[in-house]
């Protein structure tokens, strides 16, 4: 049986033997050489297991978190360009709390790695995890504006009915002057109410 290979124990040399396990989980999480790799932002390892040709790089542990999504959460952008360069990656699997990569990243406030993976994500970018949070929703919820910007200007948001409740959702963590940009940018049209609202509510 072959070795196992880890963020910090593998060199070009040993993996190119082909004697290293590069797909084979840790006990624990069910975490791969890739995973480990990608949660940590550690490009070079990234770059030298997936040049071995062999990498499963939709790998996904015992959370069904796959190596794109760890990225993504801990805003590795580089390593998000490495993974979307194979061409392998699919970027809107879903974890076992029903998260994206892109969810993930909006709600951690990687702004860099949200306006990447929306390139790559657009038919998931509405999409609700197990709490009902969009990845737009998350971002309002932490307040992360930049996120908010990139994610409302992407010309992808659905209905009038979601426009309508990211506008409530953003009611109670931005100033009238963000709320009103934050409307435009999402096409709603309530802005007249919503201001109205705002302002009883913190006479």
């Amino acid at each position: 049986m072959g070795s196992s290979v880890r963020t910090y124990g593998c060199n070009t040399e040993l993996c190119s033997t082909g004697q290293v396990e590069v797909n084979l989980r840790e006990t624990k999480y069910g975490l791969t050489p890739l995973s480990w790799a990608t949660e940590n932002g550690h490009e070079s390892v990234v770059k030298m297991l997936l040049d071995t040709g062999k990498i499963d790089v939709n790998s996904s542990d015992k959370h069904n978190r796959s190596p794109v999504s760890w990225a993504a959460s801990n805003g590795h952008g580089a390593v998000v360009i490495l993974l979307l360069g194979t061409s392998k990656v699919s970027v809107d699997l879903i974890d076992t709390e029903g998260r994206t990569a892109l969810s993930w990243a909006a709600r951690k406030g990687k702004e860099n790695t949200v306006s990447l993976l929306v390139q790559n994500s657009k038919r998931m970018i509405n999409y609700r995890d197990n709490r009902g949070f969009t990845p737009l929703m998350w971002a309002l919820a932490r307040s992360h504006h930049p996120v908010v910007e990139v994610l409302s200007r992407s010309g992808n948001l659905a209905d009038d009915s979601y426009k309508e409740r990211l506008a409530f959702h953003a009611f109670n963590f931005m100033s009238a002057a963000e709320l009103e940009k934050f409307m435009a940018d999402i096409g709603y049209a309530g802005l007249d109410d919503f201001l109205g609202l705002q302002a009883l509510f913190y006479l």
